[in-house]
């Protein structure tokens, strides 16, 4: 009962967690989506779900070019070992990464991503015990690989994907393939590093894959940053 009221999104506008209304930015105005606060991300977020990034450098808007997406970055949020917040899974170049979730959003906020947004995975086939158990599996497997980026595979040269092992490179993308692997929602036929960041775009070929295995995600929500910081900021004493 406590998961459908967290996935139900008239529940969560009345309660002031989801906005109903839309985005309203110079870089967002094609788009109509939902915006959720930051300060609840956690409450609403479940291991399995993506965080989708736009981000502000100039190689961000290259590869966005060149892959004609509005993603140039995605990360998987996992479960924690101790079984507190949840962490984000991802691939930066110090390799595979694990950090705490929303703090890890918030400093990325800050200086280096426009926005974010979140697609959260419907698995009415597994458990979320089982999604749990896959997933820290696949953490503890791939954390602490290296990131793997060349110029080659930027301008979509196909490469054949090796075993995974100790000694494998990832770029972000492959990294949540490889975990949606895990979790038997993309087919082991498919090669991981034929997918990007836009891959996992609301109609592409990541949706597609998904249904065929009764899994789905959701419509994109973006995350707000700037809510939290004026639920956090004091009050100054006026000055005389």
């Amino acid at each position: 009962m406590v998961d459908e009221l967290q996935d139900s999104v008239p529940l969560l506008v009345f309660l002031g967690v989801l906005s109903a209304s839309y985005v309203d930015h110079v870089a967002l105005r094609r788009h109509r989506r939902q915006i959720l606060h930051l300060q609840v991300l956690e409450y609403y977020t479940r291991p399995g779900d993506l965080i989708l990034f736009n981000g502000r450098a100039k190689v961000s808007a290259l590869q966005r070019s060149l892959t004609r997406a509005e993603w140039d970055h995605v990360a998987i949020v996992v479960p924690s070992r101790d079984g507190g917040h949840l962490q984000l899974l991802e691939v930066t170049g110090d390799g595979v990464t694990l950090s705490p979730l929303t703090s890890r959003l918030l400093a990325y906020s800050t200086f280096h991503v426009r926005y974010f947004a979140l697609r959260k995975l419907r698995t009415p086939l597994l458990s979320r015990a089982v999604v749990n158990d896959l997933l820290e599996r696949f953490t503890a497997e791939v954390e602490g690989l290296s990131y793997g980026l060349s110029l080659r595979r930027l301008l979509h040269a196909r490469q054949t994907e090796p075993a995974l092992s100790r000694d494998s490179t990832f770029f972000c993308s492959e990294l949540v393939a490889h975990a949606y692997k895990a979790l038997g929602l993309i087919s082991s036929s498919s090669e991981a590093n034929d997918f990007w960041p836009g891959s996992f775009s609301p109609g592409d070929f990541v949706d597609a894959e998904l249904g065929r295995h009764g899994a789905s995600l959701s419509p994109e929500i973006i995350i707000d940053c700037k809510l939290l910081e004026v639920a956090t900021a004091t009050k100054r004493s006026p000055s005389t």
